[in-house]
């Protein structure tokens, strides 16, 4: 596997072509959204822009339809006129790129050889970069670009309930999804365990509740700062029930039984009863086992503060 960074790898790009401005999107798959991994260069009009009407004005397959022996991208300067809608007479280039100074620009169609992952869009302000030359360049390096693409996006179901958003940390974190947010969903909650979630800590697979239904949380951090996260629909594991599973996530946690049936708002008994039956199912004799099972599988829902995501170090265990 490259161990180039991503941005070492944007970086690398310069010594091939010339760019001011690049782009990676990834496509959430099932659908017709993509969420940015990576920006350098373009102001929020330009990616947004870039990120929404380009895949509508240009579906998956143009490259395939503008250069169908060599694949080469198509670049302003040399393929405009030979798209459709010609790119010089789109909102796209008029209003955003364009009004912001980009005279040039290519895109990259990801997967376009095997499973379609996303795009890569690079700018210049100089007209006529991006000739036929730097379009072979381009070509040259769409496998590294798309293994980038690969690497930084969570895992997905794959399916049309798949849920991707980009979370950026901070005071006043914000969530940003790709595509409408059900209502079950209390983002707020969310943004505030992402915002928890321990800077060098590993990629995240755990639980979350949206209403009554179990989903899992996959998320990992961006180069840039922010994290990019998916919720797919996902049962727990050997017939836990939820509230099993809430109680196990405090195990994790290493809080004895009167402590989480104050959390839980339940009685310590009943506590007593779900962390019997959770040895049984899991076929284990002892809590502490459960505990450190859980942190390794990823078998637990995050709380607000954090306490649940801090045990995972004290545990040994990344949640993956």
């Amino acid at each position: 596997m490259n161990t180039l960074n991503l941005h070492e790898r944007i970086a690398a790009l310069r010594g091939l072509f010339e760019f001011d401005a690049v782009q990676l999107l990834a496509h959430v798959p099932g659908s017709d959204r993509h969420v940015e991994v990576w920006r350098h260069g373009y102001n929020t009009l330009c990616a947004t822009a870039l990120a929404v009407d380009f895949p509508r004005l240009y579906p998956p397959g143009f490259t395939r339809r503008f250069s169908p022996v060599e694949l080469l991208p198509p670049s302003i300067s040399e393929s405009s006129e030979g798209m459709y809608p010609p790119f010089r007479t789109t909102r796209l280039y008029t209003g955003a790129l364009h009004a912001y100074g980009f005279e040039d620009g290519l895109t990259l169609e990801l997967g376009i050889q095997g499973g379609y992952c996303g795009l890569a869009h690079f700018s210049s302000r100089k007209a006529g970069i991006f000739d036929r030359r730097a379009r072979e360049q381009a070509r040259g390096v769409q496998g590294l670009l798309e293994n980038s693409v690969r690497e930084h996006l969570p895992p997905v179901a794959g399916q049309q309930e798949t849920l991707l958003l980009r979370f950026e940390p901070g005071e006043g974190g914000a969530l940003a999804f790709a595509g409408r947010v059900p209502a079950e969903l209390d983002a707020q909650a969310l943004a505030q365990v992402l915002q928890a979630w321990p800077a060098a800590a590993q990629p995240l697979h755990c639980f979350w509740l949206m209403g009554r239904r179990s989903m899992r949380l996959a998320a990992r951090r961006l180069q840039q700062g922010g994290v990019l996260a998916s919720l797919y629909p996902a049962l727990p594991p050997h017939g836990i029930s939820l509230r099993e599973l809430q109680v196990l996530s405090w195990l994790m946690a290493g809080l004895p039984d009167r402590e989480i049936a104050a959390c839980m708002g339940v009685g310590e008994r009943t506590v007593h009863t779900h962390v019997a039956g959770l040895l049984v199912k899991l076929g284990l004799e002892r809590r502490v086992q459960a505990a450190v099972q859980a942190a390794v599988n990823g078998w637990y829902l995050p709380d607000r503060q954090g306490r649940i995501l801090a045990a995972l170090g004290t545990l040994g265990a990344s949640g993956s």
